[in-house]
């Protein structure tokens, strides 16, 4: 089985055909675990700090996007339990999904059996669950606003820490990405971003490595919404640099992003 780093290298050489030929290159499918996968683990926040470092990794080779794979129709009752949304589905869809599944290599297809439990038929798509994947996707998405550009950085630590940076092509701002993914490192990360004074953090978080609910991004969580839409306020905590330096803590298995502005005409005179 080939390692992360061997598939980057694939991957890569790829984008190196697609430029060539004018063509944008995007990855088409993947996933944490091949096929289904692991309770605890592709339904957890371990999933949730893996997945935007992925998105970053595949950027940083040329990649304009990445699709998570999900497979709505697997051996889970016909339903994948790993999927970053699940909705209550229409009766006739179900069934008309579980037929075409089942018959797809032309072996006759069974009858249809009942959706997995806490599951109901309705009339529309009424979100069911999101799960931790999403809220990995969400904070790539928010560190790489406007089509953000990759920042080099510079990163001296032991711990199984990464750090990103993007530059806003709209209004100047960097946002930097810290995703700790160890489980007993902590402490306080310094930063060191020249031409910037001020900025505001916002957090990733959850009760352990493998929680799959108590997940917040921002202090907002999925659970419970019916809708979609995080439930929650939202907030973030303000930081300023000394001497071109912010300092900002992280704990164990959590992640953060800095979103730093530039300095205005009324702070310098201050």
């Amino acid at each position: 089985m080939l390692s992360f780093a061997d598939r980057q290298a694939v991957a890569a050489a790829y984008e190196v055909v697609a430029k060539q030929a004018g063509k944008p290159y995007r990855i088409a499918e993947g996933n944490s675990i091949a096929g289904t996968g692991q309770a605890g683990i592709t339904n957890a926040f371990e999933e949730t700090l893996w997945s935007p470092g992925v998105l970053f990794e595949y950027a940083k080779i040329g990649a304009v996007g990445f699709n998570f794979h999900s497979n709505d129709w697997n051996s889970f009752n016909q339903w994948d339990a790993y999927a970053a949304f699940h909705f209550c589905v229409p009766e006739a869809q179900f069934t008309a999904a579980y037929s075409h599944y089942s018959t797809a290599d032309g072996i006759p297809a069974p009858a249809p059996v009942p959706p997995p439990p806490g599951n109901q038929f309705t009339s529309q798509y009424p979100v069911r669950k999101i799960q931790a994947l999403y809220y990995g996707m969400l904070f790539f998405a928010q560190a790489t606003g406007h089509q953000g550009r990759l920042l080099p950085v510079t990163l001296n630590t032991t711990a199984n820490l990464k750090a990103w940076a993007t530059l806003d092509p709209t209004n100047g701002e960097v946002n930097i990405a810290i995703i700790n993914k160890d489980k007993s490192a902590s402490g306080s990360v310094q930063l060191t971003v020249p031409g910037y004074k001020r900025g505001l953090v916002k957090r990733l978080l959850a009760p352990s490595f493998s929680a799959t609910t108590g997940i917040t991004i921002s202090g907002q969580t999925f659970d419970g919404s019916q809708d979609g839409k995080p439930v929650g306020t939202e907030y973030g905590e303000f930081t300023t640099s000394e001497n071109g330096m912010f300092e900002v803590s992280v704990g164990p298995t959590s992640a953060f992003l800095v979103t730093l502005k530039k300095r205005d005409r009324d702070q310098d005179e201050d």
